[in-house]
């Protein structure tokens, strides 16, 4: 076999010397076996109170435990301090062997004899001395960093585990071992605070809020260890949050941040994260040379890698907030042309459990939508790989073109009316968001056109207008080589419905006539159907009542003559607006009416649930708050509609509405101030046949409540999330259908 580095032979020797110099001043009886030895930190372990438990629990059960995680999760600590936790139970004692120093598989057992002190048995082989020197003792085992010696840590279990009854092992590895009856306790990093939709939820944060999460936590008192007087603030509370997050909760990566507080600002320390891997420990001795920074221990592990693992790691690195299987394998799988990814087909499932394995990818079982995703850290340290390798501009690309397909069909006229069509865009998001990057920063184009106009619908139902309207004007602005191009339409048009949505008219009247001139030029009979349409819309909103009404008659036509029966259900909506908002009540109703039955054609069930509620606020007007009552709650029901901002303010308007004709105007109040949040959130503007009926509910209620106690309800409202604000209108009037 290949002989031991001489390193290694080197450090063997020394604790071979020292175990003898304990072995001499030992007891015969082996009293020195007893008793716990572990390392002592010098700092207290934060939030891992449950983790210890659960260990316990497992050791309780199990005799060989692994805890597996990714490098600086904090598997040792967990391990030390479950150990600590369970000692009493051991008669003979807790025993903690680094392995870590050493690099020769073949020499892991008499290693773990010079770490325990036992003595030399006249040439016995080194797992029969230990065996025979476990094998009558109730003794916990602590092997630590198993995963560079997997494959003789496993064998070297296995055996003491089958010879010694009364032991137990417990194991820290990137990965499993892999043997019968191993029990895995997979480290969770500490939790953090974490963003929310589209905005930054870390930054609104106030200290008390801050710290509940144990990565903040964590991070104070560190910080407070080089600089005395810190502490977290409602002023500096968002900060603090942010660089934890950045640094994926790792309680590693959060200790290398806050020991910068003596020299840094907060801001300057989270600024420097942007590499995420950046800050080390250098000036701080006693630390193991893999944990100096967050990039010594993933390059570890990544080292620990052959060449097909590293490669796939790398090319995962283009993915953004997360991933499935077929994804890996659409953008990974290895091309005759392109032998840059990971793999085949068939061997991307296989590689990618490994990576899950030795704690590189993140696995999240889901059901039927099961993801992976990596940890910022990882993602970027194999992004940085992945440039090495001049790999970035065909990986991108090969994910930039997986996503527009994607997008493509989620967006196509059958996907968006089903139930799942909102969930498989929501979960690939931010994989769309940076596949549409790379088009726009490569010069593609007439893929971003492509892209923008099939996520135009999604931007706009939850909440993510500004960043829509933003790039669809990015992508209008790049190069391209005529005007008179059907996706050139589909975008401005789809542009024009986000600027509508927002209140802001004019410009939606421009975009949609941009759009329905390139549609006329092309004869393109569905285009100048929708365009028409939202000229219509902008026409209401800017009270042109008359021209309003001629061009959602001609949509209405238009509509009929291309066969287009969601259009025309959208145009027949348009019209039963304007009827509704000039009080034309009776023939509003029937064009209701009429919108559903199309609707109900074209099998778009949020359609059909936008005229369903529109016919409860006619009722509503109307008077008739039981017919309003049980529309309302028909609309509600629509599962595409999902919890959302949108629907929010779209329903719960009416839905104050009845609550107050029903005398109860504080309930009323509360679900007019969701309403407003709900808009503010998404910058919605309150469209012109709406905004009467809102303005007349407002006033009323504060009439019936008094100024104090409306304004005390609509904050209440307001402060409300998304599902708060649907469950509080479903406990009231809707509770009574």
């Amino acid at each position: 076999g290949t002989e031991p580095h001489p390193d290694t032979v080197a450090v063997y020797e020394r604790a071979r010397s020292e175990a003898r110099a304990r072995e001499a001043l030992a007891d015969p009886g082996d009293a020195d076996f007893r008793g716990v030895q572990l390392p002592r930190p010098f700092t207290t372990l934060v939030g891992r109170d449950r983790h210890i438990r659960e260990v316990r629990d497992l050791l309780d059960r199990s005799r060989l435990v692994t805890l597996i995680g990714p490098g600086g999760v904090g598997k040792t600590r967990l391990a030390i301090g479950a150990s600590e936790e369970v000692a009493d139970g051991f008669a003979d004692g807790v025993r903690f062997v680094d392995l870590a120093p050493l690099t020769e598989p073949n020499m892991l057992a008499g290693w773990v004899i010079g770490a325990l002190g036992a003595p030399e048995a006249g040439g016995k082989p080194a797992l029969r001395r230990l065996s025979d020197r476990l094998r009558d003792r109730a003794v916990l085992l602590v092997l630590d960093n198993c995963e560079h010696l997997i494959e003789a840590c496993a064998s070297f279990c296995a055996a003491v585990l089958a010879d010694c009854a009364h032991c137990r092992v417990l194991a820290t590895s990137r990965q499993p071992l892999g043997i019968m009856g191993e029990a895995l306790y997979r480290v969770p990093p500490l939790d953090v605070p974490c963003r929310t939709g589209t905005r930054d939820a870390t930054h609104e944060l106030a200290a008390g809020e801050a710290m509940r999460y144990d990565g903040v936590r964590l991070f104070a008192e560190r910080a407070r260890l080089v600089a005395s007087g810190f502490s977290v603030t409602d002023s500096n509370a968002g900060v603090v949050a942010d660089i934890c997050r950045q640094m994926d909760g790792l309680p590693l990566g959060i200790e290398l941040a806050a020991s910068r507080v003596r020299a840094m600002s907060l801001p300057e320390i989270a600024s420097r994260l942007s590499a995420h891997y950046g800050l080390t420990m250098n000036g701080i001795r006693g630390v193991p040379e893999r944990h100096h920074s967050i990039k010594a221990a993933i390059r570890w592990s990544y080292d620990l890698l052959d060449g097909r693992r590293q490669a796939l790691l790398r090319g995962l690195s283009v993915f953004a907030g997360g991933f499935d299987l077929a994804d890996a394998e659409a953008v990974c799988a290895e091309r005759r042309s392109e032998p840059t990814s990971g793999g085949s087909p068939d061997d991307i499932a296989v590689l990618l459990t490994e990576l899950v394995d030795q704690s590189l990818v993140v696995y999240e079982p889901l059901g039927d939508n099961d993801r992976y995703s990596l940890l910022e850290t990882v993602r970027a340290y194999a992004r940085d790989r992945l440039v090495e390798a001049g790999e970035e501009g065909v990986m991108r690309e090969r994910h930039a073109r997986h996503f527009l397909r994607y997008a493509a069909e989620c967006a196509g006229p059958q996907a968006q009316g089903a139930m799942d069509w909102y969930g498989k865009v929501a979960r690939n998001h931010d994989n769309i968001r940076a596949a549409l990057d790379w088009l726009c920063e490569s010069g593609l184009t007439e893929e971003a056109l492509q892209l923008g106009a099939a996520m135009a619908f999604y931007w706009t139902a939850f909440g993510y207008r500004d960043e829509g309207r933003a790039r669809l004007r990015a992508i209008l602005n790049l190069p391209r080589n005529g005007e008179d191009d059907p996706v050139i339409a589909d975008v401005l048009l789809r542009l024009g419905s986000m600027e509508w949505a927002q209140g802001d008219a004019e410009a939606s009247r421009e975009s949609c006539s941009r759009a329905h001139e390139i549609y006329r030029k092309l004869g393109n009979g569905r285009g100048i159907a929708a365009a028409l349409l939202n000229l219509g819309s902008a026409a209401l909103s800017l009270d042109r009542t008359e021209e309003a009404r001629r061009l959602f008659e001609d949509a209405i036509t238009a509509s009929r003559l291309v066969g287009r029966p969601s259009t025309l259900a959208h145009a027949l909506l348009g019209l039963g607006e304007l009827q509704r908002h000039v009080g034309e009540f009776q023939k509003a109703e029937e064009t209701y009416g009429l919108a559903r039955e199309a609707a109900v054609e074209a099998g778009d069930s949020v359609i059909e649930a936008l005229c369903t509620a529109d016919l409860g606020t006619l009722a509503l007007q109307r008077g008739d708050c039981d017919a309003a009552r049980d529309l309302l709650c028909s609309a509600l029901d629509v599962e595409p509609l999902g919890a959302t901002d949108w629907l929010v303010c779209l329903l719960l308007p009416t839905v104050a509405g009845i609550e107050l004709a029903q005398g109860r105007p504080e309930r009323s109040a509360v679900l007019l101030g969701a309403a407003e949040a709900a808009r503010l959130r998404t910058n919605t503007a309150v469209q012109r046949a709406d905004l009467n009926v809102l303005i007349r509910c407002t006033d009323r209620a504060r009439e019936a409540c008094g100024d104090r106690t409306f304004a005390e309800s609509f904050e209440r409202g307001r402060a409300l999330s998304v599902g708060e604000a649907l469950g509080f209108a479903r406990e009231g009037a809707l509770a009574l259908s």
